[in-house]
């Protein structure tokens, strides 16, 4: 019988400290606007420069214009042993998120 008495305080215990623990709360994460053009660019200098790494990359702006918008990009790629810079620039339309141009240069900056 005390078997069954200390077992039955011990899981109440337990589960007293399961219910009462603080809870983590986990901040929401966003993803920026330009996220998805963010891997568009990436998929673009994958196309382009299928040989190459990615190494990082940073997103430079956007340029609104009248029925557009432009999604500028800089990627930093490595290719064996030399790296070298790709601006990405993708234009799409406003309402329907077509992709209107894609402009790509290579730099060594």
């Amino acid at each position: 019988m005390e078997k069954r008495v200390f077992l039955s305080i011990v899981i109440v215990l337990f589960s007293y400290i399961l219910i009462s623990s603080p809870q983590t709360n986990y901040a929401v994460y966003d993803a920026p606007s330009y996220a998805k053009w963010g891997k568009e660019a990436m998929m673009i200098a994958k196309e382009k420069y299928p040989s190459a790494d990615i190494v990082d990359y940073q997103h430079l702006g956007k340029e609104v214009k009248e029925k557009t918008e432009i999604e500028k990009f800089k990627l930093w790629m490595r290719q064996q042993e030399i790296e070298y810079g790709l601006y990405v620039f993708i234009e799409y339309d406003k309402d329907s998120e077509k992709i209107v141009r894609i402009l790509t240069k290579k730099t060594d900056r």
